[in-house]
């Protein structure tokens, strides 16, 4: 009986065998890498989501302001009309009833491209208000501007590339375009999204 009790107690003052703390330590390992892989993984949904409500908030700006002052274009210039930026004269500020499709220099020269990884708009006031110039920055996060002319009443067509039945560059884009299809494309971090926006024209007879 005392030996049995004896061997017993040696039994539980045994430690662990080198074995059994490796299989601990690799466990413990594996767990905390399993932690560590979630954390990250939880960072990048919330920096993914991140980015695509920056880009979305930056293109619902950028075309709402685009497709406002477009709507009242007075006069388009042909030739500073390209697939990357768009000029034309409006009354944007509402501020001179003059200004009109026939006396479109009354309105300010607008003209909407990209500098940089921004969208800009370069403003010049008219000659009667004094001619001044500024530029507004509509955000960021923008790697390509396009812009395609449709004559009124044209439905766009995408091939697959490009939009087949738009206002050849360069045209007459004062004259037969009824609508501007804005196109941006945005990205920030691994994010990138396009958007677009129609902008018809109010004013389709201009001077």
């Amino acid at each position: 009986m005392k030996q049995r009790k004896a061997e017993e107690n040696k039994k539980q003052c045994e430690g662990f065998t080198l074995v059994e703390l490796l299989i601990v330590v690799v466990l413990s390992f594996i767990m905390i890498f399993g932690m560590v892989g979630l954390i990250e993984m939880a960072f990048g949904t919330f920096r993914s989501r991140r980015d695509v409500q920056q880009v979305t908030d930056t293109a619902r700006t950028a075309l709402s302001t685009m497709e406002r002052q477009l709507k009242g274009a007075l006069y388009f210039n042909d030739d500073d009309c390209t697939a990357s930026q768009v000029s034309f004269y409006a009354d944007v500020d509402n501020d001179n009833p003059s200004a009109n499709s026939n006396n479109w220099t009354e309105g300010e020269k607008v003209v909407f491209s990209k500098s940089g990884a921004n969208v800009v708009q370069t403003t010049t006031q008219p000659t009667s208000e004094g001619g001044g110039v500024t530029t507004a920055n509509l955000g960021g996060y923008c790697s390509n501007l396009q812009l395609f002319y449709f004559a009124s009443g044209v439905k766009p067509h995408w091939n697959g590339s490009t939009y087949d039945n738009a206002i050849t560059l360069p045209g007459d884009v004062n004259k037969n375009c009824g609508m501007v299809k804005v196109r941006l494309t945005l990205t920030s971090g691994k994010i990138m999204r396009y958007f677009e926006r129609d902008c018809f024209l109010r004013i389709l007879k201009r001077g």
